[in-house]
């Protein structure tokens, strides 16, 4: 028998009477997915919903336990956020919530004055409107109302919401960081979303020469750096950035249009303010690269590595605001495209197919298609041509897909060279006949909605 204990930074086994008790980090239980009989997972919140359902979809039998206030908590919105959707995958799944402290006594004092002087508690705004209001105003706060609780409190109640683990500094940097903007959507009085940007960049030339040789990494230019050593585009490290380092919207409102419409005005806000570039850096699920794609923002990297905390990939999006800036970020996304199906079939061979779909669907130009390969691929799609011998222009194929029937399908077998087996485990499927059978429809379907040429 075997019970998984999942936390953050833990990687023991430890072995029972009855069998083994077994830690795993959240990055190598979602590679490996060992058989087990109970999955114990500590501080759900701290990983991407999507790869929870996953693990919920996996293992039979799944007890999850999280933080909902304080620091290591992510405030009510993950309940709100991951009940829906369990409503759907485990209906009848049941909660439990501790109240009554365990490491301190009831109406403790001490612990009411930290708790509310360090806003531990804060929650977002109660009452609002069922949809986002259409006269719903944007606009950013000056330091000195951050001083008001009454705006504070929410504005701080959405923030932890969208985050795992808020630390107190973000609290001092939300009040004291100079270069830390704060932007809200307000409807008769009540905030209804927020963003947080940190200017960066505009680097003085001696320590933009001492980043491009790998010899200083000044803090607070996430961007910047990134652009300039990852994406091979060192004219960044001049360039006025603006990174979006947290947006959040009320849980009530998420997925309604409000995300969108706060992220277009900071766009306009920045393109007044003389900045280049605007980007941000987030944890890769398909719902968020869907997200920033659809405001304009380009994929230029996605970290090698999952974060060991969270199972996720790091994904870097950026979009010109400038003339000067346009051409260079368009060739750092060019190169990210060229590149990463090729990746794909190395280092991201365990990425989830629906992420990998969205970051395949580009609105960069494409190559032009050896003019065989229609003929070729047609052969193949008909039974009349072997797969080994069809690669090369499934290969092409592949790379122009846009999510669909079949797309899922073509991405793990053709790009990530996933094995035929476990590919017909994922769908259900039979065995390799029955993938291929669907392999071939999936690449006539693609050929009739002309995704080649």
């Amino acid at each position: 028998r075997h019970i998984l204990g999942l936390e953050t930074g833990s990687h023991i086994g430890v072995e029972t009477e009855k069998g083994a008790l077994l830690y795993l980090p959240p990055d190598k239980l979602i590679q490996e997915q060992p058989p087990a009989e109970l999955l114990l997972v500590d501080e759900a919140a701290g990983i991407p919903v999507p790869l929870l359902l996953k693990l919920v979809t996996h293992y039979n039998r799944v007890v999850m336990a999280t933080t909902v206030h304080g620091y290591e908590g992510s405030g009510q919105g993950f309940l709100l956020r991951f009940g829906r959707r369990l409503d759907a995958l485990r209906p009848g799944w049941r909660h439990f919530q501790l109240r009554q402290p365990v490491r301190w006594a009831e109406n403790d004092p001490l612990e009411d004055f930290t708790w509310r002087s360090l806003l531990l508690d804060a929650e977002p705004a109660s009452e609002v409107p069922e949809m986002p209001p259409p006269d719903c105003t944007f606009r950013r706060l000056r330091r000195k109302e951050l001083l008001q609780e009454e705006l504070l409190s929410p504005l701080f109640g959405l923030l932890v919401g969208a985050h795992y683990r808020t630390k107190p500094s973000d609290l001092r940097n939300l009040m004291d960081a100079g270069n830390l903007l704060t932007f809200i959507a307000e409807h008769q009085g009540k905030v209804l979303g927020a963003a947080l940007v940190a200017r960066e960049g505009d680097l003085p030339l001696p320590l933009q020469e001492k980043i491009l040789r790998e010899q200083r990494r000044p803090t607070g230019h996430l961007l910047p750096q990134a652009l300039a050593t990852r994406c091979q585009v060192p004219q960044a490290l001049a360039w006025t950035c603006w990174r979006v380092v947290r947006i959040a919207i009320h849980p009530r409102l998420q997925g309604k249009g409000l995300g969108s419409r706060l992220l277009d005005w900071l766009v306009e806000q920045a393109r007044r303010d003389n900045v280049a570039v605007i980007g941000s850096s987030f944890g890769a699920t398909a719902g968020l690269v869907r997200f920033w794609k659809r405001a304009g923002f380009l994929p230029v990297r996605l970290g090698h590595r999952r974060e060991a905390s969270s199972g996720a990939h790091g994904l870097l999006v950026a979009r010109a605001l400038s003339e000067k800036s346009r051409l260079p970020l368009e060739r750092a996304a060019v190169r990210f495209r060229q590149a990463f199906p090729l990746q794909l079939g190395q280092i991201f061979t365990r990425l989830e197919s629906t992420i990998a779909m969205e970051l395949l669907v580009n609105e960069v130009k494409k190559a032009p298609v050896p003019a065989d390969f229609l003929s070729r691929l047609t052969a193949y799609g008909e039974g009349r041509l072997d797969y080994l011998d069809a690669l090369d222009c499934l290969h092409h194929l592949t790379w122009r897909l846009q999510p669909g029937q079949g797309a899922e399908l073509m991405v793990m077998k053709v790009l990530q060279g996933r094995d035929w087996s476990e590919v017909a485990t994922h769908f259900g499927f039979t065995g390799k006949r029955q993938v291929e059978r669907a392999l071939r429809q999936a690449v006539l379907d693609q050929i009739n909605m002309k995704r080649i040429g």
